[in-house]
């Protein structure tokens, strides 16, 4: 959890953008995105795992879009 103050200072996040979170896990980042990109952004979580797509789902839905992708190994 300690990095994520470091990496939301590097992607200097403001209302209005729109953000991918590739691997976004539980969903926790794309939360915590969502809230400084305000109502005007958007935040979509892209993640492999069933599991956490449906915590991410039940934890965070107000905050985010959370979809689920089987990705083939290249």
């Amino acid at each position: 959890p300690h990095i994520y103050p470091s990496m939301l200072k590097e992607l200097r996040l403001v209302p209005g953008m729109c953000v991918l979170d590739i691997g976004s896990g539980t969903g926790y980042m794309s939360a915590l995105c969502s809230a400084l990109v305000g109502s005007a952004g958007r935040v979509v979580g892209w993640e492999i795992s069933p599991a956490a797509v449906e915590f991410a789902r039940k934890t965070f839905a107000t905050r985010s879009e959370l979809r689920e992708q089987d990705m083939a190994p290249v």
